[in-house]
C-alpha cells in the first residue's frame, strides 16, 4: 500500500517541479517593444499606366534579410495585406465589398453587411519558404479592393505583418499608377 502513495507523491514532486522550472527558463520567442523589422516589403505596378476599367496589378516583394529561413504564408488575393490608395487629391477612392472587409478604413467595429457578398470572403492561403537573402514575388490585383474606373493619378502602398514577428507592420514603398480614359 505503501509504494503507490510514494509513486503518486513522487510523480507530484516531479510535475510541479518541471513546471517551476519551465517558468523560470528563457522564453526564446520573447520580443523587445518597439523592434524594427528585419524582413523588408517593397512593390512595383504591373504596368505604370492602365486604361479606365481595366484591372491595375502592383508585384509584391517580400525579402527575407535574416539570417535563416522563414516561413510566410499568404492568401492568393493579397488579402492579408492592407492596401491603401488614394488619388491625386489623397481621396481613398470607393473600395470594393473585398476591400471594405480587408483594407483597415471601416471608421466603426459595426459592419455593413450590405457591402459585400459572400464571395469577398472566399480566399485561399498558400505558404512559401523564404531562404536567407531570398526575395519572393506575387501580384495583387488593386481593383479587386478598390473601384478604381476614374482617369487619375493614384498612389499605392502596402501593409503586412513581417512573416518573423507578425506584430511588426512591414510597410512598402509608394509607387503611383496613372489610369487614362478607354
Amino acid at each position: 500500500m505503501r509504494n503507490p502513495y510514494l509513486c503518486i507523491l513522487i510523480c507530484a514532486v516531479f510535475f510541479v517541479c518541471s513546471g517551476a522550472s519551465a517558468q523560470n527558463a528563457p522564453q526564446a520567442s520573447t520580443k523587445p517593444p518597439g523592434r524594427t523589422p528585419v524582413n523588408t516589403i517593397t512593390i512595383s505596378a504591373f504596368e505604370d499606366s492602365v486604361k479606365a476599367g481595366k484591372s491595375i496589378y502592383v508585384v509584391v516583394y517580400l525579402t527575407n534579410a535574416t539570417n535563416h529561413e522563414i516561413a510566410f504564408q499568404r492568401l492568393l488575393t493579397g488579402a492579408e495585406c492592407k492596401i491603401d490608395v488614394r488619388d491625386a487629391q489623397g481621396n481613398l477612392p470607393a473600395e470594393t465589398g473585398r476591400g471594405y472587409l480587408h483594407n483597415g478604413h471601416k471608421a466603426n467595429s459595426e459592419w455593413d453587411e450590405t457591402r459585400f457578398s459572400p464571395s469577398d470572403l472566399d480566399d485561399n492561403g498558400v505558404g512559401e519558404m523564404v531562404k536567407a537573402g531570398q526575395a519572393i514575388t506575387w501580384p495583387i490585383n488593386v481593383t479587386k479592393f478598390y473601384e478604381m474606373a476614374s482617369p487619375g493619378k493614384y498612389s499605392v502602398r502596402l501593409e503586412c505583418g513581417d512573416p518573423e514577428d507578425p506584430t511588426i507592420v512591414l510597410k512598402s514603398n509608394t509607387i503611383t499608377i496613372t489610369i487614362t480614359p478607354n
